[in-house]
């Protein structure tokens, strides 16, 4: 499949700095060609502008909506796009003004009295009053009969069962055929 060929079309413009807009947007040409995006950012720029013009909204406009913005406020966001307020604004919540009473609720009122009366009982009489399980004074525990009896033994316990490992220095200066005496002699 043959690559499209791509037609590249170079525009230029100029900036007069002695404009306090200007100025800082020359400072942010340099920034973003250090950062290679300079051409994204004014084929991106332009789309939006060119959008916005089709709407009819002017691009000091788009700028104030956007300064206002980020203080928090959208009034002129709001201006500007009146049905995002119908969209904005909480649609009101029909409430009954007679309460129902379900079991659950029943119970839980239920509940929360019973938990009430406790709480009330304790700051009565400073607490619960805990009963003990514990033998009479004097009984103490009871010890378990049971037989004495010794551990195991076992008679290779004392023996080593693996035989000593042999290390002995080579004289031979040939690590290959060392190696392959070492694997014999294991045999």
């Amino acid at each position: 499949m043959a690559q499209a060929k791509r037609i590249k079309r170079t525009h230029k413009f100029q900036l007069d700095i002695a404009k306090e807009v200007e100025a800082w947007l020359d400072e942010w040409i340099i920034t973003l060609k250090r950062k290679k995006k300079f051409s994204q950012y004014i084929r991106d720029g332009l789309t939006i502008m060119i959008y916005l013009a089709e709407w009819g909204i002017a691009a000091d406009s788009l700028i104030e909506m956007l300064r206002q913005m980020r203080e928090g406020s959208k009034n002129k966001m709001h201006e500007m796009f009146p049905h995002l307020q119908e969209d904005s604004t909480p649609a009101p919540v029909a409430v009954d003004p007679t309460p129902t009473t379900t079991p659950d609720i029943d119970e839980l009122k239920n509940t929360i009295r019973d938990l009430t009366e406790m709480v009330t009982a304790l700051t009565r009489t400073g607490g619960y009053t805990m009963q003990s399980t514990q033998p009479a004074a004097g009984q103490g525990m009871k010890k378990i009969a049971s037989p004495n009896f010794a551990l195991p033994t076992f008679e290779d316990e004392d023996q080593e069962t693996q035989p000593a490992i042999m290390v002995a220095k080579s004289k031979n200066n040939d690590s290959a055929q060392n190696f392959v005496s070492a694997l014999r002699s294991m045999q």
